[in-house]
């Protein structure tokens, strides 16, 4: 293969391959194999994904993945737990490692960058990231009633923040837009709602952030390791309201943020609500989130992986595992 030789023979030292199912070609992203199997340098692969019940196909790259690598680096205790529970791996080559944060210089207020995006005045409930079913849109805004009732001195705006995932199809995007426009219709919540369906830059994305007052992350996925809407938000020091999925009950806890049953908006008004009314509160679980971000910048994490990338320099290559083809229905072993 021209890549892995071309890797092979230059001065390259350690391969890092961040795997994200959605980034390879082939059977749940199987050509990345070829190209592991060739190279004769040490890998370090980043699993952004760890999915809690895969099919037979989706397990088996993912043995293969971590058969082939010389180090796996996982963004939580909780993707470790399903490698070793729901794909039978030993975990001695995998290492724990949070998702990145930005880099803010300190944590500010909201009303600069509200100013700036033209939302003075208003208390800012946003959710962030790819649109699509599994966000829970849907249960914040049904939350969104009774907070408005409860606390009839505040302008409650909830800002949706981003575009729809490109992994959806028109039609399946179409339905779940139109499934979010009418229940804002039914709700009464037009003046309530606003949404910013844009790829952000980096530097507009931590704006956003910055202007928020509650970040309401109400993932579906209980396994989900790995959020970076949640990074975001805890790097840029927001009151953080979440369902309880993996990283997030993981990332807030020793008073981090307030986590909310899957799909309760009652349990999310509740502890909304709790936040509007109680200032302290919502400032104190904004400073201990910003302090817990401050040991996951970018420039920490790089540093971690610069310590990982120097322990495999030049070992001895074991022997690769077993071989994967595009025939490994009846190749693979579960």
């Amino acid at each position: 293969m021209t890549a892995a030789k071309r890797i092979n023979d230059s001065k390259t030292e350690v391969v890092n391959i961040q795997h994200e199912f959605g980034l390879y070609k082939g059977e749940f992203g199987d050509y990345i194999l070829e190209l592991m199997r060739h190279l004769e340098k040490p890998i370090v692969t980043t699993l952004h994904t760890v999915v809690a019940n895969p099919p037979s196909l989706m397990k088996a790259v993912v043995k293969t993945i971590y058969a082939l690598s010389d180090r796996v680096v996982v963004p939580s205790a909780h993707g470790i737990y399903l490698l070793e529970n729901r794909y039978g791996l030993n975990s001695d080559k995998a290492v724990l490692m949070p998702h990145g944060v930005p880099s803010v210089p300190a944590r500010v207020g909201t009303g600069l960058a509200k100013r700036r995006l033209g939302l003075a005045g208003k208390f800012v409930i946003a959710s962030y990231g790819l649109m699509n079913p599994e966000k829970g849109i849907e249960y914040v805004l049904e939350a969104l009633p009774s907070v408005i009732e409860a606390n009839p001195q505040e302008k409650i705006l909830y800002m949706i923040v981003g575009k729809y995932h490109p992994a959806l199809s028109q039609q399946a995007r179409d339905g779940y837009r139109e499934k979010l426009e009418d229940l804002i219709s039914e709700l009464s919540l037009t003046r309530h709602v606003k949404f910013v369906e844009q790829y952000l830059s980096n530097r507009e994305m931590i704006r956003h952030f910055l202007a928020t007052d509650v970040c309401a992350v109400a993932n579906m996925n209980k396994d989900q390791v790995s959020s970076g809407v949640l990074a975001q938000a805890i790097g840029c020091g927001r009151s953080i309201v979440a369902t309880k999925f993996g990283h997030a009950v993981e990332a807030l806890s020793a008073g981090r943020g307030l986590l909310v049953e899957f799909g309760d908006p009652s349990d999310i008004a509740s502890k909304i609500d709790l936040l509007i009314k109680d200032r302290q509160l919502r400032q104190r679980l904004s400073q201990s989130a910003y302090e817990y971000g401050q040991s996951l910048t970018w420039d920490h994490i790089a540093q971690k992986y610069v310590h990982i990338f120097s322990q495999l320099q030049k070992p001895e290559k074991a022997q690769r595992p077993f071989q994967v083809s595009h025939r490994w229905r009846t190749a693979v072993r579960e």
